[in-house]
């Protein structure tokens, strides 16, 4: 959707982090969100599940950070996504 004149965009990264996989994509999404973050951006975080210590390097970020689930359908998995944030602009 549109981002209403003068409001900030809202941005919800979808990451994955587990002990199994590691977690490479959220460090990256951390740094994406703090740049967004600088240039404006209100930005979360959504992970299939929260646990430490990837919750905490969040929190330590002051990014909101919400757990969504592991939905093998795009579209589910984006529609959780966007109902985790009301008001989110995007889910990336």
């Amino acid at each position: 959707p549109a981002v209403p004149t003068g409001a900030a965009p809202r941005v919800l990264l979808r990451s994955v982090a587990s002990p199994q996989i590691g977690a490479g994509h959220l460090k990256r999404d951390i740094a994406l969100a703090l740049a967004l973050r600088a240039l404006g951006a209100e930005v979360g975080v959504a992970l299939p599940e929260l646990g430490p210590p990837f919750d905490g390097w969040l929190r330590d970020a002051g990014l909101p950070a919400f757990a969504v689930g592991a939905l093998p359908d795009p579209q589910a998995d984006a529609a959780a996504c966007l109902a985790a944030w009301p008001g989110a602009h995007w889910a990336v």
